[in-house]
């Protein structure tokens, strides 16, 4: 059960980290309306998971997987996996199912088309944070503000690193 706890802790820390930091803060890659914005950046995922009121207390260590998370990022996508683009950097995308990072790590994808909200390009690539990013717009929640670029076309021609 604890076990649990902390891997949903890190799954939420990851999600929001990616869709608030990275898409939202430093891309504008969708847009809320001002009321919606702190609901969905502070309230929801602990309402979902805490559970007991000592879990509150947990909030400082949620602010801190986010450089973890990013340090991760950095490091594995651009040092392990496989290239989409020939981009002229090291970066790569590390798993072809990135909930570890919840998309984070289609760093070569990102690299090619930096705007582009799925970071997923192949048609087996799966960009957990676009999947929830498409439920939130089609229910209004959000509005996609940069269209979907990240497509690779033709034939599979991933290389190694």
């Amino acid at each position: 059960m604890l076990s649990a706890f902390f891997l949903s802790h890190w799954i939420a820390s990851v999600f929001f980290q990616s869709f608030f930091h990275h898409r939202y803060a430093a891309h504008r890659m969708y847009t809320v309306t001002p009321r919606t914005e702190p609901v969905l950046h502070l309230m929801v995922p602990y309402f979902l998971l805490a559970t007991h009121w000592w879990q509150w207390a947990l909030l400082p260590i949620q602010w801190i997987l986010g450089p973890i998370h990013g340090a991760i990022v950095n490091w594995c996508g651009h040092k392990y996996g496989y290239r989409n683009f020939q981009n002229g950097d090291a970066s790569c995308n590390t798993l072809v199912f990135d909930v570890v990072t919840m998309g984070e790590l289609f760093q070569n994808n990102h690299h090619k088309y930096p705007m582009s909200p799925d970071f997923a390009a192949r048609w087996f690539e799966i960009d957990p944070t676009w999947q929830v990013m498409r439920i939130l717009a089609q229910t209004r929640v959000i509005e996609i503000a940069t269209p979907q670029r990240a497509v690779l076309r033709g034939p599979a021609t991933a290389t190694a690193p």
